[in-house]
């Protein structure tokens, strides 16, 4: 009895397979120049995740070492804050890629659209993320805190820049 739905999906299965490996090899000239794009605006996300963690392991060195009470605590909120901006560059990174690499129109369609939902999703949380990271702002006595915060919040406005353009991309 279980072998008839198991049959069936693999037939499923084996029947988009097929639909898909009908399709041309080569991709037309737009896709390419299009995915040539998207790979290089991944390469600067990764950057940017990256670069959000050195940010964040500064603040946290300094937190643990130099800050004391409210300036520590507020310190720890920031880190806090820039660690999900680097979970929301890297999510989006990570569809971003795979979406890139399909090759089966029927794969790539289905997965625009959760791209495209995700990526906007991703970028109002980066939106939020910047504005706590400016309400923290005003608490910071130190220069060297309120230099990496505003680098951060730099790299986050690329970052939602860098969906946008992977967004207009995939249009």
């Amino acid at each position: 009895m279980l072998l008839k739905p198991i049959t069936t999906v693999l037939a499923i299965a084996i029947t988009i397979s097929a639909e898909c490996l009908a399709q041309s090899p080569a991709q037309p000239k737009q896709t390419q120049t299009a995915s040539s794009k998207v790979d290089a605006l991944l390469g600067d996300l990764r950057v940017i995740v990256e670069g959000l963690g050195d940010d964040s392991g500064t603040l946290n060195e300094m937190a643990s070492s130099s800050l004391q009470s409210i300036e520590r605590d507020n310190a720890i909120s920031l880190v806090d804050a820039i660690q999900l901006a680097m979970t929301e560059v890297g999510g989006a990174s990570w569809l971003i890629e795979p979406y890139n690499k399909m090759g089966c129109d029927q794969d790539r369609e289905t997965m625009k659209g959760i791209l495209q939902e995700r990526l906007k999703s991703y970028s109002h949380l980066l939106d939020l993320n910047i504005d706590v990271l400016s309400h923290h702002l005003p608490f910071t006595r130190l220069p060297a805190v309120s230099q990496v915060v505003l680098r951060a919040q730099d790299r986050m406005r690329n970052a939602k820049r860098d969906m946008q353009s992977v967004l207009d991309a995939i249009q």
